[in-house]
């Protein structure tokens, strides 16, 4: 759980005037998070703060907290929390661009756009649990771009089965000026490392909740579409208490950490292996995909049949059919044929990010070790099924 701070009770007015557009960019960014089955009320809302010329809002399950700013006239400062899934709806629906709002101080919330006329009841900010602040002298930066890239290639390997809690997240190890990640659900493992050039002292060994991730990623993918991509190029991470925050021009992300140790990933990774093979990405996904459709939940295998010059992917299932297709691969050995969970390989291949990947093999009972080949410090892993 967050750790959070306690605050004097003070309620106060508020009047802010502001662009739609420019509302539900905030809205948007901090609405994911809203706690939706808590017994907290007020976890259903979120808190807006208004002073200066901006506008802080901020939304929080007690497990993830997000804030963020958006442009305001301010005529009042002052604070309020609002329910959040009805605050997005009023503002999607308003007939134009100006809206103004007015909260009293009985938590009165008035809001104007032309001729509609909004009026609801929202909960002070004291009621509101306030985010955990960060000390910046542990504090280090990350290329957004990187950032983003490295969760996409890990992301789907993540674990669901919340009894393992210890993979439900992505290992986040920082080492002699590299950052990797690894994920795993003990079926399949992907792990990334890049140079980010920071102090080569430093070390972090945590392993972050999917679904501040997911969250991360998501914020991460809204600002590479705006305008300010270029002012916020760099996401500064703070790590301490447990806790880790992520942040990215005006918009932080607050988490929790998952407590406990990640597996040594590094011993399942194959060191070496005896085939390896050549193909063209969107290819290989193309024919694994057309493939996997005739595959059902009961029966969710695929098989990859090595003969001479080319790879067979097949697909049998009693009561729905068969599928067949070929890939061509420069092979010359021995036939070999192996079972794989096909969404595993195309969770993979749509991520790896390259026109031609490399498949390692050595039998029917090894992991397939794929990776790009570009020379990028990325593998995914992906074990076989029994035949």
């Amino acid at each position: 759980m967050l750790i959070f701070k306690k605050k004097r009770r003070r309620r106060k007015k508020m009047q802010i005037s502001c662009k739609r557009e420019e509302l539900l960019k905030g809205i948007q960014t901090v609405q994911a998070v809203v706690g939706t089955k808590s017994t907290l009320p007020v976890l259903a809302n979120v808190l807006l703060e208004a002073k200066g010329e901006k506008m802080d809002m901020t939304a929080t399950d007690l497990e993830v907290g997000v804030r963020c700013s958006v442009k305001v006239e301010v005529s009042e400062p002052g604070a309020i929390t609002l329910p959040a899934r009805t605050l997005s709806e009023v503002v999607r629906e308003l007939p134009s661009e100006e809206i103004n709002i007015k909260v009293d101080e009985k938590s009165r919330v008035q809001i104007n756009s032309g001729q509609a006329i909004f009026n609801l009841m929202g909960l002070p900010k004291e009621d509101y649990p306030a985010l955990p602040k960060f000390k910046t002298d542990g504090e280090f930066s990350i290329d957004r771009e990187s950032l983003s890239e490295m969760i996409k290639k890990t992301i789907f390997s993540v674990s669901q089965d919340e009894t393992r809690y210890v993979l439900c997240g992505i290992y986040f190890h920082v080492e002699k000026g590299k950052v990797r990640m690894v994920s795993t659900d003990g079926r399949r493992l992907s792990y990334i490392s890049k140079d980010i050039g920071i102090d080569k002292k430093k070390e972090v060994k945590v392993i972050i909740p999917t679904k501040a991730v997911n969250e991360l990623n998501r914020i991460l993918t809204q600002i590479s579409t705006r305008e300010e991509t270029e002012k916020e190029g760099k996401v500064r991470i703070n790590i301490e208490e447990n806790q880790v925050g992520f942040m990215i021009g005006d918009t932080i992300l607050i988490s929790r950490l998952i407590e406990g140790h990640f597996p040594n990933y590094e011993q399942v990774i194959p060191k070496s292996s005896e085939i390896k093979l050549k193909i063209k990405t969107e290819a290989l996904l193309q024919a694994t995909r057309r493939v996997a459709l005739l595959t059902t939940e009961k029966s969710n295998s695929i098989r990859y049949s090595l003969k001479k010059k080319e790879l067979v992917i097949s697909a049998n299932t009693e009561g729905l059919g068969e599928a067949r297709d070929v890939v061509g691969v420069d092979y010359a050995g021995k036939e070999m044929e192996i079972a794989y969970n096909p969404q595993f390989l195309i969770s993979v291949l749509r991520n790896i990010g390259c026109e031609e990947v490399c498949l390692e093999l050595t039998n029917s009972l090894n992991p397939c070790l794929i990776r790009p080949t570009t020379g990028e410090d990325y593998i995914s892993i992906v074990m076989p099924m029994r035949i």
